[in-house]
């Protein structure tokens, strides 16, 4: 549904984002005085299995001095958030171990996490060396994704060179 949107729009046949009461409310939630900011309404998306069903997410990043991220996750029901709370709660130590891992330990140990009725609202902040480290972490992932890529591509072509060797003529 969103893609086809996202077409329509494009193609100047789609109606503006702005007549939208649900998004604009959402946009509005946001805090779109942050430098990078989200509003996604999630009611048609398909969640996995088991989770619980959230209604839409709100986030803000601010990186005025290192980043302050700001965010509500907005479930179906008072019980989906406690739930969904639950399950961040117990993530925590397992994300903790991979924030380390890639030099930003302060995003999981500053992390606030608080239920308001049927929303999660959830914060955290990091100074400007973890920011950096992030930002390095995910160029090399990125770079060693665009060699495998390659290397695939060039293993791709020599098989089918050898293919077309070993085949008869006709």
């Amino acid at each position: 549904a969103y893609r086809d949107a996202s077409i329509s729009l494009a193609a100047s046949k789609g109606e503006s984002i702005k007549s939208d009461k649900k998004m604009r409310g959402l946009i509005d939630r946001a805090g779109v005085d942050a430098h990078v900011w989200m509003a996604a309404d999630m009611r048609e998306a398909r969640q996995p299995n088991g989770t619980q069903k959230i209604n839409d997410l709100t986030v803000g990043f601010d990186f005025s001095s290192g980043m302050k991220l700001d965010g509500v996750l907005n479930f179906a029901s008072e019980d989906g958030a406690a739930q969904g709370l639950k399950n961040m709660e117990a993530g925590r130590q397992q994300n903790a171990a991979m924030a380390a891992m890639i030099g930003a330990p302060s995003s999981i140990n500053n992390l606030k996490l608080s239920q308001k009725k049927s929303r999660v609202i959830f914060s955290t902040s990091m100074p400007d060396g973890e920011v950096r480290a992030v930002a390095n972490f995910m160029r090399n992932m990125m770079e060693q994704a665009e060699r495998e890529r390659k290397a695939q591509t060039e293993a791709s072509k020599k098989r089918l060179e050898q293919e077309k060797g070993a085949a008869p003529s006709p």
